[in-house]
């Protein structure tokens, strides 16, 4: 068989028996050893002589030649052949080509150390400087691919040539195997772009079968220098000639056309577009290494799509990665740019993952009167005051008096009112604040501090702006406003932290802007917290009124022992109420929960004893008395 009849993947394959066969110990094969047949030895020990003698007219027998001479052959047919010209590939390379793909025929994965690279191709490693230059051009002829990446450029740091693994290039390793990445491309997608449907389409298809076909666009391989202009534009053909010949009523055909994109700006183009079409994030080391072919490339492109003023013009920009832990920036466009094509901005866009506002406010039926509240007298007068504070306050008069009232914002209007309610679990928080409410004729709505956060980096930020867009639009008319509520205030409000993390640089964002809405918030928001201690000082300045809710006295324990003992329960008047508030130091919240543990043991009894004990009411708030204040406080645990 004629060398010059094989198919590039067979003469790989007779050099390496070539290899084999040559007894040479210098090169270890034997881990890849390719089972022997009749073919190849035919190869091997017939094709060289027969040719020779039959185009010299010379003796078989006469003529031996050497390793070096039927190797050099082998290049030579493999470097004929139409797919392979472009890699100009020498004897060495022809080494290298044939030990890695028998290794990735054999373990279908290779990954090689850069020393053994060399040893394939008998380079002496002490000559270092030649040794890795020629690795370079291994890498920029796109036969091999490093799987790692470079921090810098291995042209200008040619030591960084022996970190990571080398393997095949993908590129070189279709065109061993004839495939064209282009044709397959081509039978996946439209004939032609009639509508933006179509587009869409091929767009989000016909990329993703370019990652899965080449290794070398995985972002992991891509937070470092990489130079894929070459192949790429060739794998990406089809798309980038519908984009240029598909309808002109298709914004992004339209706009390609108008500006006379070049074949790198419509690459970055396509991959925003895929990017902002699927809401994910498009690495913007991957774009600036998609269009870039060298060294000289590569830092022109550094800082695009800054650089590129036309790019910028439109509407491309770098921007800081949208998902938490991404290490590198992303490829986005603007508002103005996604509106030109046809696609939603992502704040108006309805994400699954982005709870709607509507989400996050909850109204709560709040029934009791400011009458029901039982607190300490001093907790009350306060409560109190602050009403009617806000009841009878005149703005107008207290601007006569010098006091300037206005959000300060340029908006115009007044800013609303902010109070902190805090004190220990069960002191009537959230209960006070419902008698606020109905006290001023109000509506009550609960924000849910859960739904104010997303997994998504950067997606918490934005819902809180919605949420209190929201708000403001509500306290527009401020006879109709709700009054808003914050239970757990402390778990959104908490401390913020100078570690350089990036969970701390997040939390610190939220509670930036939440800082920022307080101080020009229009309308009546209401916190509690049972941690104050724990809320960053900078809000304290920003709460208008800040009430401590003290634990209730013997007075106020005895009325809580008497409403939650109605006379519907059987044996509730028989109940010592004068004890229990004598002996128990308990919250409203932990007296409710006794009762109703105690009623829950008396309901289980036989019918004729089922009634309430006050020796039923004394186990139960014995069990909370650690809780109650009564006993050394510091030994609390759970809750």
């Amino acid at each position: 068989m004629s060398s010059r009849k094989m198919n590039p993947t067979q003469i790989l394959y007779s050099i390496s028996q070539c290899m084999c066969n040559d007894g040479d110990e210098e090169i270890s094969f034997s881990r890849c050893r390719p089972r022997r047949n009749r073919q190849h030895n035919e190869i091997l020990e017939l094709d060289e002589l027969l040719e020779d003698y039959q185009q010299g007219k010379k003796s078989a027998n006469a003529i031996k030649p050497s390793k070096e001479s039927r190797i050099s052959k082998y290049v030579n047919a493999l470097q004929a052949h139409h797919r392979m010209a472009k890699y100009h590939l020498t004897n060495n390379d022809g080494l290298v080509a044939a030990n890695m793909w028998s290794r990735m025929s054999a373990n279908k994965v290779c990954n090689i150390e850069w020393e053994e690279v060399l040893c394939w191709c008998k380079l002496d490693k002490s000559e270092v400087r030649s040794a890795l230059l020629y690795l370079a051009s291994l890498l920029d002829r796109n036969i091999l691919s490093n799987e790692r990446g470079w921090e810098s450029d291995y042209h200008l740091y040619p030591f960084s040539l022996m970190e990571g693994s080398y393997t095949l290039h993908s590129r070189f390793c279709y065109d061993l195997l004839n495939h064209d990445v282009a044709e397959m491309l081509e039978s996946y997608l439209s004939k032609g772009w009639d509508n933006e449907s179509q587009m869409q389409h091929d767009i989000t298809t016909g990329l993703q079968i370019l990652r899965e076909c080449c290794p070398e666009l995985e972002e992991d391989r891509n937070d470092r220098l990489g130079y894929h202009f070459d192949f790429f534009s060739e794998f990406i053909r089809p798309l980038l000639d519908r984009l240029k010949t598909g309808s002109r009523e298709i914004p992004m055909v339209r706009l390609a056309w108008e500006q006379d994109l070049s074949d790198r700006e419509a690459i970055a183009l396509l991959w925003a577009y895929e990017s902002k079409l699927l809401k994910s994030s498009a690495s913007i080391t991957l774009v600036r290494n998609l269009i870039s072919a060298d060294l000289k490339d590569r830092m022109e492109n550094n800082r695009f799509p800054e650089s590129n003023s036309k790019m910028k013009d439109l509407g491309l920009c770098a921007t800081h990665g949208r998902r938490f832990g991404e290490r590198n920036g992303c490829l986005g466009m603007t508002t103005k740019l996604g509106t030109m094509l046809g696609l939603k901005d992502d704040d108006d866009k309805d994400d699954e993952d982005c709870p709607a506002v509507s989400e996050c406010l909850t109204e709560i039926t709040a029934t009791q009167s400011f009458d029901d509240l039982i607190l300490p007298a001093e907790d009350k007068e306060l409560l109190t005051a602050a009403i009617n504070c806000y009841l009878r306050q005149s703005h107008g008069d207290l601007t006569d008096w010098g006091l300037n009232l206005s959000m300060g914002n340029g908006e115009g209007g007044s800013k609303g009112t902010c109070i902190l309610l805090y004190g220990e679990p069960g002191t009537g928080k959230t209960f006070s604040a419902g008698a606020i409410a109905n006290a001023l004729g109000r509506r009550l709505m609960a924000i849910d501090a859960s739904q104010l956060r997303n997994k998504y980096y950067g997606e918490s930020e934005k819902i809180l702006r919605r949420s209190f867009a929201e708000m403001r639009r509500l306290a527009i008319n401020p006879e109709m406003a709700p009054i808003f509520l914050l239970n757990e205030a402390d778990q959104i409000i908490h401390k913020r932290s100078t570690q350089e993390h990036s969970c701390s640089s997040v939390e610190n964002a939220i509670q930036n802007i939440f800082l920022e809405e307080l101080e020009t918030f229009p309308g009546i928001l209401i916190l509690t917290t049972n941690l104050v201690e724990n809320i960053d000082d900078a809000y304290f300045r920003r709460f208008d009124v800040k009430i401590e809710l003290h634990r209730p006295d013997e007075d106020c324990r005895l009325r809580l022992w008497q409403l939650h003992l109605p006379a519907s329960i059987p044996g509730a008047a028989e109940i010592d109420r004068d004890y229990l508030a004598r002996t128990f130091a308990l919250t409203g919240g932990q007296i409710a929960l006794v009762v109703r543990n105690a009623c829950r043991k008396a309901i289980a009894r036989p019918e004729t004893e089922r009634k309430l004990l006050l020796t039923d009411l004394i186990s139960y708030a014995t069990l909370e008395d650690p809780w109650g204040g009564t006993t050394d406080r510091n030994n609390r645990i759970g809750f």
